[in-house]
């Protein structure tokens, strides 16, 4: 009998080491020195991520890696701005689902991506949009629709980011934050 309860509290034992160490190997780049946060203020589910592979030749409807020349300013259509990190699943989940509502959507707006991990003149550029929007983090993906901001990404966020591509687009008083950067 107290072989019995010892056998089964090692087991228990096991069970939590092995749920926390997939945690950790799970949210691995939330500990590691220097790195940056992939969510703020959102929950994490898993099938919230989905894995999306392209094949070579198939390209992104959005433009992923934009420049600041790129950015073109048209009175029918708001801008949308993304800062995105390469590797960040977040930020991939948020460009397939910006993907997936373009081909209905894109009377409202145009896009631009700006990755900011590997590419140092997105990362300033980012650095002006934060003083812009008084925001102190770094974490991607950092999504910019007229005035409003959303930081990180999960499928909760869908509706209030159509919500808010139709607000601004439908607003008497848009707001262009590069257009803004760019008159300084």
């Amino acid at each position: 009998m107290k072989q019995k309860v010892i056998l089964g509290v090692l087991g228990g034992i096991l069970v939590i080491g092995i749920g926390v160490g997939i945690y950790l190997f799970l949210n691995r780049e939330n500990f590691q020195a220097n790195s940056t946060p992939v969510l703020e203020n959102s929950a994490f589910n898993v099938e919230d991520i989905e894995i999306v592979e392209k094949k070579e030749n198939e390209e992104n409807i959005l433009n992923r890696n934009a420049t600041l020349e790129d950015v073109t300013f048209n009175n029918d259509k708001i801008n949308v701005y993304l800062f995105w990190g390469n590797g960040c699943p977040h930020c991939e989940y948020l460009l397939s689902y910006l993907e997936e509502i373009y081909p209905e959507y894109q009377k409202y707006f145009d896009f631009y991506g700006f990755e900011t991990w590997e590419n140092e003149e997105n990362a300033e550029l980012r650095q002006k949009v934060n003083e812009k929007f008084s925001i102190t983090s770094a974490s991607v993906p950092f999504l910019i629709i007229g005035k409003e901001t959303i930081i990180g990404f999960n499928s909760s966020k869908k509706e209030s980011i159509l919500n808010s591509i139709k607000s601004a687009f439908e607003s008497t008083d848009r707001y262009d934050v590069l257009k803004n950067i760019m008159e300084e």
